[in-house]
């Protein structure tokens, strides 16, 4: 049985996808419900949901031999790519805006670029100063950055950095950057201590699944 508090969660939780009554109520219209038929479907959903995961309680656990055997045949998984710890400043080229003109633009950023070779340490000053980019609020923080994940000529640059280095000033079609490398992690593969939990909870779901197929195949029999 299911308590009516669980019942009035879920309907509370679809009402809040709209914007006010009118519109929750024209949804309801739209698709042919009622307020006493979405109740009911809303529950035959939740008794649903609560005998699949009574089912799938019932799957045979995942031993520590299943996690080991699924990390020796699947290690490539568990390789993590280069990644790099990147600052990032922007300033776009506009011909329309005055400041932003081609020429203009590239003085700028080769004016900052000079004083960030003197004092490497004022990057996020800099940044939240001149940079054009939504990351200057961050002093120009774009994170943790796997391989591909910027302008490719931004990206060629950003990944032949040492830690600490700046780049030369780069163009792309949306302007002139300078990338500054904070920390570089290699290519590596996670450990079996690392990856244990992972394994366990994708077994674990799979296992879980073939319950509730095997139930649900068992009923249409």
């Amino acid at each position: 049985m299911l308590p009516a508090a669980s019942i009035d969660a879920s309907l509370m939780e679809i009402r809040r996808r709209y914007a006010d009554d009118d519109e929750y109520h024209a949804e309801l219209e739209r698709v042919g419900l009622d307020a006493a038929a979405l109740r009911q479907a809303v529950a035959r959903d939740l008794v649903v949901e609560a005998v699949l995961e009574r089912v799938a309680a019932a799957a045979a656990p995942v031993s520590d031999t299943d996690v080991e055997i699924f990390w020796y045949m699947n290690q490539q998984r568990f390789r993590h790519g280069e990644t790099r710890v990147l600052r990032h400043l922007l300033v776009t080229i506009n011909e329309n805006l005055a400041g932003n003109e081609r020429q203009t633009a590239r003085a700028r950023i080769e004016a900052i670029r000079a004083r960030l070779l003197r004092e490497p340490q004022r990057f996020a000053e800099q940044a939240l100063k001149h940079s054009e980019c939504p990351t200057a609020v961050h002093g120009g923080l774009l994170g943790r950055v796997p391989r591909g994940q910027l302008y490719p000529q931004v990206d060629a640059a950003a990944f032949t950095l040492a830690e600490g280095m700046l780049s030369e000033v780069i163009e792309s079609e949306l302007g002139y950057h300078l990338i500054r490398c904070e920390a570089i992690q290699h290519e590596r593969l996670l450990s079996f201590a690392e990856a244990r939990q992972t394994i366990r909870e994708h077994l674990d779901g799979q296992q879980q699944a073939l319950c509730q197929k095997a139930w649900i195949k068992a009923l249409h029999r």
